[in-house]
């Protein structure tokens, strides 16, 4: 089979199945979704915990 792309066989079929894989990879179960979530919120704490930890450090210091 070719196809008026460039002529070779197959191109057609080569593309369905790039196109399949890449369905594929989209697929995002609940699981997935959980960790990306977790991820985030641990993400989000250790900032926080930053923050203040600065913050205290601040207020620590002798104002001049």
């Amino acid at each position: 089979m070719t196809t008026e792309t460039d002529g070779r066989p197959g191109v057609l079929r080569r593309l369905l199945k790039k196109v399949a894989i890449w369905e594929e990879a989209l697929n995002y179960s609940g699981f997935d979704y959980t960790f990306d979530r977790l991820a985030n919120v641990e993400r989000e704490l250790a900032a926080l915990k930053a923050r203040i930890g600065q913050l205290e450090a601040s207020r620590q210091e002798p104002q001049n």
